[in-house]
């Protein structure tokens, strides 16, 4: 087994704060709260309802007072040059911060992806999300901010990909 390698971080405080802005959104729905979700999309210059992950993101990033140069709607352009594969999380050399980003690709497509922000150290195959733009029933883009359960899973077409420690 190899040793897990820890990364270095936003501070504690910092970390905290991301998570407990972005936790405070759960709850919030696209069909019951769109103005809501125009808020997220207003952080990436967008001015009518539509897929929000990325936007719910860089809006938490915002209100947390995090300094991220990326602000984008699709979820792939938060893979910057830090970047970590999820192949190596979930084989145990890498283990990821609280307030990291977890990026899925979706394998037959350029651009489609989902983000979620990490709730707490992520170490192997299973960790914990607060993501925009999903469901509490694992439908594709449930229109909700939830709390998730999530596990690296590398052959699946709609994977994690990366991890972008902030």
């Amino acid at each position: 087994m190899f040793a897990s390698r820890e990364l270095l971080s936003l501070e504690s405080s910092q970390a905290d704060r991301l998570v407990a802005v972005a936790e405070k959104e759960v709850g919030v729905s696209i069909k019951k709260n769109p103005e809501r979700v125009l808020w997220y999309l207003s952080s990436v210059n967008i001015k009518y309802l539509t897929n929000y992950c990325a936007a719910f993101v860089r809006k938490m990033l915002d209100e947390a007072g995090i300094d991220f140069r990326i602000r984008s709607a699709l979820a792939r352009k938060y893979v910057a040059k830090n970047s970590v594969k999820a192949r190596d999380v979930w084989a145990g050399k890498i283990s990821i911060p609280k307030a990291s980003l977890a990026i899925w690709f979706r394998t037959t497509s350029k651009w489609q992806g989902h983000i979620g922000i990490t709730r707490e150290k992520w170490n192997g195959k299973k960790g914990k999300t607060v993501e925009g733009n999903t469901s509490d029933n694992n439908t594709r883009e449930g229109g909700n901010v939830e709390l998730k359960n999530r596990t690296i899973e590398p052959y699946n077409y709609f994977r994690i990909e990366y991890f972008t420690v902030l």
